[in-house]
């Protein structure tokens, strides 16, 4: 679940070398939305970001 809403959505999972630092990469795509959530973790850090608001076009 996001701010957007709830979403049924497939997680991608990645792990990357990245200037000598091993990363891991979580992103959730849910049908017909696209990317609804994305984490980032390392050692040293980690970010989340996330789908704040969605609307149909017309």
């Amino acid at each position: 679940m996001v701010r957007a809403g709830q979403f049924k959505s497939v997680k991608v999972v990645t792990q990357v070398l990245q200037n000598g630092a091993k990363l891991k990469k979580t992103y959730w795509y849910a049908d017909g939305v696209g990317l609804v959530k994305g984490m980032i973790e390392s050692e040293n850090f980690s970010s989340t970001s996330e789908l704040i608001k969605y609307t149909l076009k017309k």
